[in-house]
């Protein structure tokens, strides 16, 4: 801190709700009062608007096979799904036991009978911000044995098993109970344009209005924000805790703007991917239409989760939804230096009678070890300017 008086701002958009990352990450030090509140802490998120708009149906989304049957069964696309790998608890896409590698292995047949490789992502039952996901070809020898291509070689199935994660990430902090085993989507070249390794996904914030049962009117199911994640080279995923990048989107065309790394990865901003060199600006993202369009008609499906964010895979023949996130994060829509909580956004929340912070900072109060006549002195000197 710079001054006195730096310390002291500070410490009031700390008890605002905002930590040290999020003040860093948004440059909150330099903005004056009125902007910070355009912005939305993250703690604010979680412990009040979350729980007021997001009912219980919102625990759907957090399992990802429970997810996928659900968004298959309303008609939603999604990847095409093999099943949840787990020597106790493992199951085929149609419910068939899925425990032993012998298992495992009968299924990767059937899905080999008339290609001689597939390719596949792993992902824990209860993962997260893109965490322990493996990707993976398996293939069939000459010999017509199933293997594994590891490191460019042909590995048995049981190599494969043993090199995943013993205990793979749980965004709720318990053991994910199994590996979600999918096709890997082939993306649309748009956007393998950037970086072909990573499946470079959006995501789309959806949000309904008017809370349910409401006495008056009827809901709406309005597109909320939209970002763009792309991966880096050599990289499977293409999330921001990984490396990648967040591609601010113009939400009306679907044009892509900047990108920018999180914190952790510098926090800086980029006008091109940084391996390819191929600009971000002015690229239109496919199916863009069809994306708003699969993305409101996921909402419809869990009217009591009004507010989600849905992560979109653009295959080569059009979107496809990968997951949902009823816990989605506040940094997506704001990393761009943009506050989530515009004159419209906050209109919307209320006209439904949701919480919303304050649009002040709190007083501002003494620091640690400054006694009231101290702090009273510096004030006085403030008034007076000396």
């Amino acid at each position: 801190m710079d001054s006195i008086e730096d310390a002291l701002k500070y410490q009031q958009i700390r008890d605002f709700g905002f930590n040290e990352k999020e003040i860093s990450f948004l440059d909150l030090m330099s903005k004056p009062e009125e902007e910070i509140c355009t912005f939305l802490p993250i703690f604010y998120q979680r412990s009040n608007l979350l729980e007021t708009v997001n009912s219980a149906q919102r625990h759907i989304l957090s399992d990802k096979i429970a997810a996928q049957h659900f968004l298959d069964a309303t008609g939603i696309t999604t990847p095409t799904l093999i099943g949840v790998w787990h020597p106790i608890f493992g199951l085929t896409a149609d419910g068939r036991p899925m425990t032993t590698t012998e298992q495992l292995i009968e299924e990767f047949s059937a899905q080999l009978k008339n290609v001689d490789h597939i390719d596949l992502i792993f992902k824990p039952r209860a993962g997260g911000c893109g965490r322990d996901i493996v990707a993976a070809t398996i293939a069939k020898a000459p010999s017509e044995d199933i293997t594994a291509i590891i490191d460019d070689k042909p590995e048995a199935i049981d190599v494969l098993i043993e090199s995943l994660p013993e205990d793979p990430f749980s965004f709720h902090g318990e053991t994910s109970q199994g590996w979600v085993i999918q096709h890997r989507v082939k993306q649309h070249p748009d956007l393998a344009y950037f970086n072909s390794s990573s499946l470079n996904s959006i995501r789309i914030g959806t949000f309904i209005t008017r809370p349910q049962g409401g006495d008056t009117g009827e809901p709406e199911v309005l597109m909320d924000y939209a970002c763009l994640r792309v991966g880096r080279a050599g990289s499977s995923t293409d999330n921001g805790t990984t490396g990648g990048l967040l591609v601010d989107i113009d939400i009306e065309t679907g044009t892509l703007n900047r990108g920018r790394y999180i914190l952790e990865f510098s926090g800086a901003y980029a006008d091109e991917h940084p391996d390819s060199k191929l600009p971000f600006a002015g690229h239109k993202v496919p199916y863009w239409e069809e994306a708003i369009e699969l993305c409101l008609r996921a909402a419809k499906t869990l009217p009591s989760v009004r507010s989600v964010g849905w992560d979109v895979a653009i295959a080569e023949d059009g979107p496809l939804i990968l997951e949902g996130n009823s816990g989605w994060a506040t940094l997506t829509p704001q990393a761009h230096d943009q506050g989530y909580l515009t004159p419209e956004r906050r209109a919307m929340y209320e006209s439904s009678g949701d919480p919303m912070p304050s649009t002040q900072l709190p007083p501002r109060r003494a620091l640690p070890g400054q006694s009231k006549q101290s702090w009273a002195l510096y004030k006085l000197r403030k008034k007076m300017g000396v």
